[in-house]
């Protein structure tokens, strides 16, 4: 997963954003993630999900997952 440069109003501490962020149980229903701690301020996250099934041909389909991130 990456987050988009160009969407949502997070930035983090290096100034750069689509920094990686690590999806725990990424190939479950019940995956999860950690907020970075180096964000600067409170905003959006836009966070693309892919899931691609086990046919032939695989089929991948993308759903974009906004997230508010409070000030802690």
């Amino acid at each position: 997963m990456v987050l988009l440069p160009e969407a949502g109003t997070l930035s983090v501490a290096t100034g750069r954003t689509g920094e990686p962020v690590t999806i725990e149980n990424a190939a479950s229903r019940d995956a999860s993630f950690v907020v970075p701690r180096n964000f600067l301020k409170p905003g959006t996250m836009h966070i693309i999900l892919a899931v691609t099934d086990d046919g032939a041909p695989a089929l991948t389909r993308y759903c974009r997952v906004i997230v508010t991130v409070a000030a802690p």
